[in-house]
C-alpha cells in the first residue's frame, strides 16, 4: 500500500486584507530592522493572538502594523495585517537593497498587487490577482509559506506607521 501523503495548504492567500514581502539572502531580523521595527521586541505567537493584538491596537485608537517573519529555503518573509508598510517604496527599497524582494498585496476593496524590487529600486510592478501573484512568487523563488507556518507560532511585532512630520 503506497504512502499516504498531505498537500500543503495556502487557504491563507484567500484573506480579505494583507501583505506579503519574500526577501533573499537576509535574516527574519534583517527584514524587521529593514521595516523600523526592533527585532528583540518580537514575540512568538500564532496568528490568531496576533490578529487580536492588532484589532486592539485599532480599538484603541493606535493602529499598527502586525508583522509576523519567517523564513522558507533561503527566502525570508513578512506577512502583515493590519496596515499596508509592505507595499510602501521605502520599505521595499530597504528590503531589497544589495538583493531582491518579491511583494503581494490585497486589500478589502479588491485592490491586488505584485511588486518585484532589486537592489533598492523596482524592477516589476502590476495589478495582479493575489492568489496569481503568490503563484508567481512561488514559482521564481519555490519559498510560498503554507497554512500551517502562516498561522502558527511565529516571530511577531505590532508597529506603527511612521509619521511625517509637518513643516511651520
Amino acid at each position: 500500500m503506497g504512502e499516504l501523503r498531505t498537500v500543503p495548504s495556502f487557504d491563507w492567500v484567500r484573506g480579505e486584507s494583507w501583505n506579503v514581502t519574500f526577501t533573499r539572502g537576509i535574516t527574519p531580523d534583517d527584514v524587521l530592522s529593514r521595516y523600523g521595527a526592533v527585532p528583540r521586541d518580537a514575540r512568538v505567537m500564532p496568528l490568531r493572538e496576533a490578529l487580536r493584538l492588532g484589532h486592539d491596537s485599532y480599538g484603541a485608537g493606535t493602529p499598527k502594523s502586525v508583522l509576523r517573519v519567517g523564513m522558507v529555503g533561503d527566502w525570508s518573509f513578512c506577512y502583515e495585517e493590519w496596515g499596508v508598510l509592505g507595499c510602501a517604496p521605502r520599505v521595499l527599497s530597504a528590503l531589497s537593497r544589495d538583493g531582491e524582494t518579491f511583494a503581494v498585496h490585497t486589500d478589502a476593496n479588491a485592490l491586488d498587487a505584485f511588486a518585484h524590487w532589486r537592489d533598492g529600486r523596482c524592477a516589476e510592478s502590476v495589478e495582479l490577482d493575489a492568489a496569481r501573484a503568490i503563484r508567481r512568487v512561488g514559482d521564481r523563488t519555490g519559498a510560498v509559506p503554507d497554512d500551517a507556518m502562516v498561522g502558527g507560532p511565529l516571530p511577531t511585532v505590532l508597529l506603527a506607521e511612521p509619521r511625517t512630520e509637518r513643516k511651520p
